[in-house]
């Protein structure tokens, strides 16, 4: 019998992210300092756009695992997604102390902001660093 992590993941591969989401949240239930559960929940909730979501499970990936280069991407891509750029650019940054010759910090920074002049402020910024 397939177990709550296996079907989520199942799901996500289907894009059925209600339903994985639902099983990630029972084995949240059966093993809640697992980060990777957390993480794969907050993914699915990135798919459907709900970022308040995505921010609250990327906490809980980071506080169990603060070295998670995914935690971080998806803390802060929803937070930029949520028009808090300074946060969301903050956030990203923590990636290069994590994986310092990561580039996701651009790329995420450059696709995720609609904004052209908040875009290329965000970048400029972030490309001080790198």
């Amino acid at each position: 019998m397939e177990n709550s992590i296996e079907i989520g993941n199942a799901c996500s591969r289907e894009k059925k992210y209600e339903e994985a989401i639902a099983q990630y949240s029972q084995a949240i239930v059966e093993n809640p300092e697992n980060p990777l559960i957390w993480r794969r929940r907050a993914m699915c909730y990135f798919k459907l756009s709900n970022w308040s979501e995505v921010v609250e499970d990327a906490k809980m990936v980071l506080f169990l695992d603060s070295r998670s280069v995914k935690g971080h991407f998806l803390m802060g891509s929803a937070l930029l997604k949520m028009s808090h750029h300074e946060d969301g650019v903050l956030e990203i940054q923590k990636i290069k102390q994590v994986d310092p010759v990561s580039k996701q910090p651009l790329y995420s920074a450059s696709q995720l902001v609609p904004n052209l002049a908040i875009k290329a402020a965000i970048v400029e910024f972030l490309e001080k660093f790198w």
